[in-house]
């Protein structure tokens, strides 16, 4: 499911940019 892949990977941008 391409969706929750694409989902899951906003998250981990999101936790990098948290984390700069």
């Amino acid at each position: 499911v391409k969706e929750v892949i694409i989902a899951f990977f906003i998250l981990m941008e999101q936790g990098k940019a948290t984390k700069q």
